[in-house]
């Protein structure tokens, strides 16, 4: 069974609908008022929950930190990563506003704290839980430090493997069994197709009886689409107001109108899984009724014979008879009266 968790109204696990993440992350590039029209975007498109990140630069890098690669091609400026990140920092003060637009629009405000500091912070102005990236899949200092805030959490496993997750698992649950869930992510900005491996969120819910999700950075939506057959609790995407916008995450997302077609496939793809039990759908009925076949005779048969299969034929009719489903039941059964070829059997034709 599955550990399924609560976020107010919202339960996320198996025989919820996707939870789904907008990532508007540091493309807000420091401009709060491109931080709020991201919210709106996100409200547009349907997402559950918008997402920016948290963080102290001088708490998170150290001065002179290189930049990851597709960091340096997506924002191909003079700069190091501490400085990057510096200009890509989310104020505190801008918090609460963002916060209250999101309330306001419906969907959750949640953010992703880089250190410590950053999350005792969010925790104190009420997110209903903590998404943590990727890198910090091994820091066991830091999932240590958030275990202990209580808040239910999302953890990314980009670059990781089971035993990582595993360790991880051990780690936070060691200080605190708070409710935990786990995104399958690839660490590349945008993800190869090739690479995507989504098979792994089904492994993961079996070996780890957690909510699993995807963190999509491929273009396009079939993965979240081939994900949502797969069975994903959670996605995450990246959104942007302009996708050709310099800055290391831009590249990557969706735009407003791409993430309202993802939100729009994922909702159609899980309204098409069903409940998994064989049975006829109720479209078919008026199907079944032109199509099935029923047993007729293709011979002329005496009264008393013993009815064989070659002496039957199939075919399909509006009249009342008996189905091909039933023809065990009247193979070896000797006939009360005698039967013309091209007459449809009823059981009344038995003794």
């Amino acid at each position: 069974m599955v550990n399924s968790f609560q976020i107010g109204p919202r339960g996320i696990g198996p025989g919820q609908p996707c939870y789904i993440i907008a990532e508007a992350g540091v493309n807000h590039d420091g401009n709060l008022a491109t931080a709020h029209k991201l919210i709106d975007a996100a409200a547009d498109a349907g997402a559950d929950a918008v997402k920016f990140q948290t963080w102290i630069t001088e708490r998170l890098c150290a001065p002179g930190a290189r930049k990851a690669e597709y960091q340096s091609h997506n924002s191909p400026d003079d700069i190091d990563q501490f400085e990057m990140l510096k200009r890509l920092e989310l104020p505190y003060e801008w918090h609460e506003e963002l916060m209250a637009h999101a309330l306001d629009k419906g969907i959750d405000f949640l953010s992703t704290p880089d250190e410590i500091q950053s999350a005792e912070f969010l925790c104190q102005i009420g997110v209903p839980l903590l998404k943590i990236g990727s890198a910090e899949l091994t820091n066991h200092l830091f999932l240590s430090q958030i275990a202990r805030l209580g808040k239910p959490v999302i953890l990314s496993t980009g670059m990781g493997n089971f035993a990582e997750i595993e360790a991880a698992i051990k780690v936070i649950h060691s200080e605190n069994e708070i409710p935990l869930a786990f995104l399958h992510c690839v660490s590349a900005y945008p993800s190869p197709e090739s690479e995507m491996n989504l098979r792994c969120i089904g492994e993961m819910r079996h070996r780890f009886q957690l909510p699993i999700g995807l963190s999509d950075h491929t273009t396009g939506f079939v993965a979240a689409v081939v994900a949502t057959g797969i069975g994903m609790d959670i996605l995450e995407k990246h959104l942007t107001l302009d996708k050709s916008a310099i800055g290391p995450d831009h590249a990557a997302s969706a735009n407003p109108s791409e993430f309202s077609e993802l939100v729009l496939f994922v909702r159609r793809a899980e309204a098409m899984l069903g409940d998994g039990v064989k049975k006829m759908a109720p479209s078919e009925f008026g199907t079944k009724a032109a199509v099935r076949r029923s047993l007729f005779f293709k011979e002329d048969l005496a009264k008393g014979q013993c009815v064989k299969i070659e002496h039957l034929e199939a075919l399909r009719t509006d009249c009342p008879g008996i189905g091909t489903e039933d023809l065990l039941r009247v193979i070896g059964q000797s006939l009360a009266k005698a039967k013309k070829r091209g007459e449809q059997m009823q059981y009344s034709d038995f003794e």
